[in-house]
């Protein structure tokens, strides 16, 4: 392995574990489905098995999506058979890592945060081309702009199923309680955290991820997106901007004084939905998890509608890629799982399990058709990504930018400096990295 690949495979292991990433072939296959019951199957008879990996196996809404989508694929295609493989999200870099390394990787690879994961997996050239077996389907004619994320230097490398906005999570009883309304504004968002924390008792008015995760800087990049603050300029970094400045500002009053301190995604969550937090900023698709797992009784008051800024932020997950060192016949049978994975079908039974918005148009329709999910489809439709995807330096370098950026966000976040004057730290600090937009 070259100095190149490994510094490619050092950067994607930071990545993932800040956020996903190492092979040097390449293959070109015809667009042929080898054993498809309409008959047009091509060489050996032989059975193939295909595994898929992804951590999300045993999560609300999914672990219902991976079986269906599993035994519908099965019934229309003899002689394959699907294994879902499920690594646990902390391990499944390194594992997949290891696995790609030594051509083992599983059949199909789910990509998870695929703006700042995919870059660094497609130039180690882990992934296979997908351009000529998109062109033959109506992905790249239908999808939205955001299958931009699957691409890099021109090339797909594999389909997006999920693009979302994010929601505002409420409970309508602690803020009655309080004397305020859902907010709809930057400004109520703040006055509402502060009269909840302020009544007696335990609650907290918001929560936030404060930890050393991926989710640290996304959480704080919602702010950011939401209320319009133009953090990137003519393609070079605009931290101080005084809008930029106004977001993180905002952010960090709701973190450090009306939230629990040092929750991780996973506490997070859980201040919301045992009610101890009155307010969160999150994706749609744990709304499956709120429905499922909350009491009974509290459940009456957990609901979710529009983030209270001018522009709802939003962004991507959940892709499935190829490895480039497939057989012919191994990877033509990975490109139909993906294409029907993709498939009206189960794009809207992913919508329905999950409640989430979908990559493909009109297959989350069904979410307008219930009172509590249809604030999913409003906000997805008008959602602007926290990482643009045209962000091509931020992409590829996005680990040593998340490296950073937790750095200096957990200064603004609890340390005692000027926010402006920290975000122009954080400035110096990425142009004298040489780290550019």
């Amino acid at each position: 392995m070259n100095k190149r690949l490994i510094s490619i495979c050092a950067a994607v292991l930071v990545l993932f574990t800040s956020t996903v990433a190492c092979s040097s072939t390449g293959s070109e296959t015809n667009n042929v489905d080898p054993s498809s019951k309409d008959g047009q199957g091509a060489g050996s008879d032989d059975p193939i098995t295909l595994t898929v990996s992804t951590w999300t196996a045993n999560e609300p809404g999914l672990s219902d999506w991976w079986p269906a989508l599993v035994e519908g694929f099965e019934e229309t295609h003899d002689n394959i058979t699907v294994e879902v493989q499920q690594i646990a999200f902390a391990d499944y870099i390194t594992q997949i890592t290891t696995q790609l390394t030594a051509s083992s990787a599983p059949e199909i690879i789910h990509v998870p945060l695929p703006t700042t994961t995919l870059p660094a997996w497609a130039e180690a050239g882990f992934l296979a081309d997908l351009d000529g077996f998109l062109g033959e389907t109506d992905i790249l004619d239908v999808w939205p702009e955001s299958q931009g994320v699957m691409a890099w230097d021109g090339i797909n490398y594999g389909v997006l199923l999920v693009d979302y906005g994010y929601v505002l999570f409420y409970n309508e009883k602690l803020l009655s309680e309080a004397g305020v309304d859902v907010p709809t504004t930057p400004d109520e968002l703040r006055d509402a955290a502060k009269a909840v924390t302020d009544m007696p008792g335990d609650a907290y008015g918001y929560a936030i991820t404060d930890d050393n995760s991926p989710n640290f800087v996304r959480d704080a990049l919602v702010f950011v997106t939401g209320m319009e603050a133009p953090w990137v300029k003519d393609e070079s970094w605009n931290l101080t901007d005084p809008a930029v400045v106004e977001a993180f500002d905002l952010w960090r009053l709701l973190g450090s004084e009306y939230a629990p301190e040092g929750t991780d995604i996973a506490q997070k969550r859980e201040s919301f939905l045992t009610g101890s937090a009155a307010m969160m900023i999150e994706g749609p698709f744990y709304y499956a998890t709120v429905e499922d797992s909350a009491d009974a009784e509290l459940l009456e008051s957990l609901h979710i509608t529009e983030n209270p800024f001018p522009t709802q932020p939003g962004d991507v997950s959940h892709g499935l890629s190829i490895p480039a060192s497939l057989d012919e016949r191994t990877e033509a049978a990975a490109k139909a799982f993906i294409e029907y994975a993709a498939s009206d079908e189960m794009m809207t039974a992913y919508s329905k399990f999950v409640t989430s918005p979908v990559a493909r148009p009109g297959s989350a329709d069904g979410l307008r058709e219930r009172e509590e999910t249809e604030p999913i489809a409003d906000v997805a439709a008008q959602a602007v990504p926290i990482i643009p995807p045209s962000l091509q330096n931020l992409r590829s370098e996005y680990s040593d930018f998340a490296t950073l950026a937790a750095d200096y966000l957990h200064q603004v976040l609890r340390g005692d400096g000027d926010t402006a004057d920290i975000l122009a730290e954080f400035e110096e600090a990425l142009n004298s990295q040489g780290l550019t937009p």
